[in-house]
């Protein structure tokens, strides 16, 4: 039996605790319901703006922790894209060298940091470019535990960085582990 892909079983969990909290921040909660929906707008809307499904796409996610980031994170994959972390903090030329080793092509980010990809030819979205979007489903793309997940990059040995991808099989497991180890359980 194949177990679900990451964001599959964050929609199971959708679907049976759909009011249920699943981010809390000082200022709000966020439903399940509403995560579920969020993510689904923005894999449409990068979909809509040229992301090929399957075809090992890298979305770089230019976003502070948040639940933006959280749905940015499920959309993505549910586009059928990998996703690459960038924090905000990143020194620009960092930032320019992740982006083009792991030819990202397009970035989800807030308004406030896209001059840093000023001068890149790429596509970026923020949430106010899903806002309008319609979507109660995800895209349906099927994405199996030996495809791309996540892009990371490490220092290497050499101190430039260096890519690594992740396969949605790792992350699973990882989380599943996490959930266990934290004794969390599945309404959580």
């Amino acid at each position: 039996m194949q177990r679900p892909v990451f964001f599959e079983q964050f929609e199971l969990q959708a679907r049976l605790h759909a009011d249920r909290s699943a981010i809390d921040t000082a200022d709000r909660g966020f439903s399940y319901a509403w995560l579920s929906q969020e993510s689904n707008r923005m894999a449409h809307a990068l979909l809509r703006s040229g992301l090929p499904a399957r075809q090992r796409e890298v979305v770089g996610l230019l976003l502070p922790a948040g639940a933006d980031y959280v749905a940015a994170l499920l959309g993505v994959s549910k586009a059928g894209a990998a996703f690459l972390p960038l924090p905000t903090d990143l020194p620009p030329a960092r930032l320019r060298t992740y982006l083009a080793r792991a030819k990202c092509r397009f970035v989800i980010t807030l308004a406030e940091h896209r001059p840093l990809l000023d001068g890149l030819a790429l596509c970026s979205l923020t949430p106010a470019d899903w806002a309008t979007e319609t979507a109660d489903q995800g895209p349906g793309i099927a994405i199996g535990p030996t495809d791309p997940c996540y892009v990371m990059f490490t220092s290497g040995s050499t101190g430039e960085p260096k890519a690594i991808l992740g396969q949605h099989r790792g992350l699973s497991h990882f989380l599943r582990w996490e959930m266990s180890e934290l004794a969390l359980d599945d309404g959580v």
